[in-house]
């Protein structure tokens, strides 16, 4: 992922908030793997993403 790529689904779940966000991630922990789905340039892509942890 790049840094203007812009999340849309987290897990599947649309990714319309913070809350969103913030509820996936807190339900898992350092080293579990989600399924991010992003838009970039006006198109689609998936990719699996590796939680890490807070510094």
């Amino acid at each position: 992922m790049q840094a203007s790529d812009v999340v849309t689904l987290l897990d599947d779940r649309p990714a319309t908030s913070i809350a969103v966000l913030t509820e996936v991630t807190l339900a898992r922990k350092a080293g579990d793997k989600v399924v991010a789905t992003y838009d970039r340039n006006g198109k689609t892509a998936t990719t699996t993403v590796t939680l890490g942890t807070i510094p």
